[in-house]
């Protein structure tokens, strides 16, 4: 918090989310750059993003499933169990 990300973490980090086919945000608010920005990488490529949190986020208009009622941990386990993965 505060400090400046190392490069070779944030080069990594983008890798990954051009590597993956989607995007899955659990309770973060994205107030960071750091991490608002890997979601407007996925945007800009195109990859849906989900959102899990209680309360706004900055990626609130990119994503396109949004869940917040209850925690995120309730959330999840509902998810789970909906998707029949439990």
């Amino acid at each position: 918090f505060g400090g400046s990300v190392p490069q070779h973490v944030r080069d990594r980090s983008f890798e990954m989310v051009r590597r993956a086919d989607k995007l899955l945000i659990v309770g973060s608010s994205l107030a960071v750059w750091s991490s608002f920005r890997l979601c407007k990488e996925a945007a800009a490529h195109g990859k849906p993003i989900a959102i899990v949190n209680t309360g706004e986020t900055r990626a609130d208009p990119l994503a396109e499933l949004k869940l917040d009622q209850g925690g995120c941990g309730t959330i999840l386990e509902d998810l789970v169990a909906r998707l029949g993965l439990d």
